[in-house]
C-alpha cells in the first residue's frame, strides 16, 4: 500500500479538511484507490474509489459518509428499507394471488380431485 499525500487536484490535503482522520493509499495488488480512516475500529478502510483516478467524487463521497453526518444517513437507510419492505410486501402480495387464482382456478376444473381426504394424492399439493 503506497500512502498518496500530493495529487494532481489536492485530494489527498482537501480530505483532511473534511476529516483529519481519513487518508488515502493505492493499492498497487488491486490497482485501486482507496480512503482510510485512523479512529475506524477493526479495519481503517471506509471506502474504495470507482475510478481510476482521484476525482471530486471522493470528497462528495466523503463528505457525504462522514461522522458528521451520521443522522442524516441513519435516515436515509431507514427510508430506503422501507420502500424495500412496502416493495417486498406487494411482490409478495402478488405472487400469493398468483397462486391462490392457479389454486382456485385447478380447483374449479378439477372439483373431484380437491376434496379433503384426497389432499395426499392431489398432485397440485
Amino acid at each position: 500500500m503506497i500512502e498518496i499525500k500530493n495529487d494532481l487536484f489536492n485530494i489527498s490535503k482537501r480530505l483532511k479538511k473534511i476529516d483529519k482522520n481519513y487518508f488515502i493509499v493505492f493499492s498497487p495488488r488491486k490497482k485501486v484507490y482507496e480512503v482510510h480512516y485512523k479512529n475506524q475500529k477493526g479495519s481503517s478502510l471506509a471506502f474504495c474509489v470507482d475510478k481510476k483516478y482521484l476525482n471530486s467524487e471522493v470528497l462528495t463521497k466523503a463528505y457525504k459518509t462522514s461522522v458528521r453526518n451520521y443522522k442524516k444517513l441513519l435516515s436515509e437507510i431507514e427510508s430506503n428499507n422501507l420502500k424495500l419492505d412496502k416493495k417486498n410486501e406487494e411482490y409478495l402480495k402478488q405472487k400469493s394471488e398468483y397462486y391462490l387464482k392457479s389454486y382456485l382456478y385447478y380447483a374449479d376444473k378439477k372439483g373431484g380431485d380437491c376434496k379433503f381426504e384426497n389432499a395426499d394424492n392431489t398432485l397440485w399439493v
